[in-house]
């Protein structure tokens, strides 16, 4: 559905002054009415269409929420077993990990340049689509027609495994004692999770 062009403010009535009523759709003949909040935006396209934007609303709380649930994983729960062993000792394994983390700082960096240079909500597919999208009408959005394929078929479950398997694991661990659970305990807990 494409809209035209918004109501006239002196088309407001009290009745729907908290809302704008756009008019017929003149191509297809409907005699509906679309209504649109207040607080949704309309934005002119290239072509003089309006389209639709999202309202920007993440506070302080909500950005700090979303940061933590998207950067700790199950990785914390597991790597440090095998960074103290593989390192030797406590002090090198700490070494191993503040360089990891300048690393990993590096990388939020690169995405924090990336979400100012380009405000748009999508993350990585509107990122890919934004530079790729208009080099070629046909294969320009490919790049980020993989990405998101990938990360819906490859990348999520994947992470979704490790995360549930470290919650086997882990769930299983006190019934064990010392002792590591048999692997057809966590297959079992991972399955039940899933």
């Amino acid at each position: 559905m494409h809209i035209k062009k918004m109501a006239s403010e002196s088309e407001k009535t009290p009745e729907n002054s908290k809302s704008e009523k756009i008019p017929e759709n003149s191509k297809s003949g409907d005699k509906t009415e679309d209504i649109i909040p207040e607080k949704q935006a309309l934005n002119p396209t290239s072509d003089g269409q309006h389209a639709m934007v999202m309202e920007k609303s993440v506070g302080l709380f909500s950005a700090v929420a979303l940061i933590v649930g998207t950067m700790i994983g199950s990785g914390i729960f597991i790597s440090p077993k095998g960074v103290l062993i593989g390192g030797g000792s406590v002090a090198l394994s700490l070494i191993i990990w503040f360089f990891c983390g300048l690393l990993a700082t590096l990388g939020s960096l690169c995405y924090a340049e990336l979400g100012t240079a380009i405000p748009k909500s999508g993350g990585e597919y509107a990122y890919l689509i934004h530079t790729f999208g208009a080099s070629h009408p046909t294969w320009g959005p490919v790049p980020a027609f993989l990405f998101a394929w990938l990360a819906m078929f490859v990348i999520r479950p994947g992470m979704v495994s490790i995360m549930v398997m470290s919650l086997g694991t882990y769930a299983s661990k006190p019934f064990y004692g010392d002792c590591e659970p048999p692997v057809v305990v966590v297959k079992l807990i991972t399955i039940t999770v899933l």
